[in-house]
């Protein structure tokens, strides 16, 4: 999963759907109309409710971004792996290039002193 993946689905997760908006919006307006005996014990229960979804939607949200970090430490070792195995081909295409100058030049070398004894 990559790290955009990762935070839409954050993102999603943290956000409230339409119905839970709609159920909140009620129990607002529910509130309202509660007589002021009972709408203490109200506020308390939903104070607790909101703090219990918070602290759910934190963990979720630290849960993630945990996941994620853990996903870029790998996406980083591998990159820098393979940053290291480009540079060996690198140093190895090298090599093999100065190899095959040093032969052409070897080869033109033994041809240009053969011409000069044939002469």
């Amino acid at each position: 999963m990559n790290a955009s993946s990762y935070a839409l689905r954050a993102a999603e997760d943290s956000l409230l759907t339409e119905a839970e908006t709609n159920n909140l919006a009620s129990q607002a307006s529910n509130l309202a109309e509660t007589p002021n005996l009972k709408l203490g014990v109200q506020i308390d229960d939903d104070a607790e409710r909101i703090r219990s979804s918070i602290a759910l939607l934190t963990s979720l949200s630290i849960d993630e971004l945990e996941r994620l970090v853990t996903d870029i430490q790998e996406v980083r070792e591998y990159l820098k792996a393979e940053g290291e195995r480009v540079q060996r081909e690198i140093m190895n295409y090298a090599h093999l290039s100065q190899t095959a100058i040093a032969a052409s030049k070897q080869i033109t070398e033994t041809f240009a002193s053969l011409q000069a004894k044939s002469i």
